[in-house]
């Protein structure tokens, strides 16, 4: 039996690494080798404490193997097309935000109005979801402290809800991500920036999953 449960350890401790490396695929074939192992050694124990441990620990790694079968799932990339619609905030990022309590957005872009707008929107979801911290790193175009800019006037209101907000200035910006807690991390091309501009009384000014978009790719990782 010790060597079966030395393999199971093995099989585990591997499932473990490659989680943490994001090979989410190797990950959960690996947790259930370790499970399939301990159901092995199962059948040969007599009732007790241990095989209650054991019967325990191999339903954990089913679990976990099961969790990061939905996490696969929200890996697919997104592959936004010119003039495309049907695209929102909510329908590209709302399943990474799931869970997480502080989110850090790289976005360099936000000394325009609309960019500042289209943070706003994002921060709504991130409120929505149950966020708590949210951290914005950006090449700044004006003071955050100033009452009158946007991110200050964000801030405030965010306060009032019991979130935290902080504005990080970083000079040599040029990617854009999101980056949560629970491990998730997008990567996007033209950053939040990817709606086109129509007019006031235009469908889509309001409601952005009937705004056309601008051609993008945004891919996930997840790394725990």
């Amino acid at each position: 039996m010790s060597d079966k449960l030395g393999i199971a350890i093995k099989f585990a401790q591997n499932a473990v690494a490659f989680e943490q490396a994001g090979k989410i695929g190797e990950a959960c074939a690996k947790y259930h080798s370790a499970a399939h192992v301990l159901m092995d050694i199962l059948k040969t124990l007599p009732p007790g404490d241990k095989k209650n441990k054991l019967k325990e620990r191999a339903a954990s790694y089913i679990t976990r193997a099961e969790q990061l079968k939905e996490v696969a799932g929200s890996l697919e990339p997104c592959t936004i097309s010119e003039n495309g619609t049907g695209y929102s905030y909510e329908s590209i990022f709302g399943d990474i935000l799931t869970d997480a309590t502080s989110v850090v957005i790289v976005e360099p872009y936000l000394d325009k109005f609309y960019q500042c707008q289209n943070l706003l929107r994002f921060v709504e979801l991130c409120v929505k979801k149950g966020v708590a911290s949210i951290t914005v790193q950006t090449k700044l175009a004006e003071n955050p402290h100033d009452e009158s800019s946007p991110l200050y006037q964000i801030k405030s209101g965010l306060r009032r809800r019991g979130v935290h907000f902080a504005v990080e200035v970083h000079d040599t910006l040029h990617d854009r991500s999101v980056r949560a807690d629970n491990g998730f991390i997008a990567h996007l091309g033209r950053g939040l920036h990817f709606f086109k501009r129509v007019e006031k009384f235009d469908v889509g000014y309001f409601d952005y999953s009937q705004r056309p978009c601008m051609a993008c790719d945004i891919t996930f990782d997840y790394k725990k």
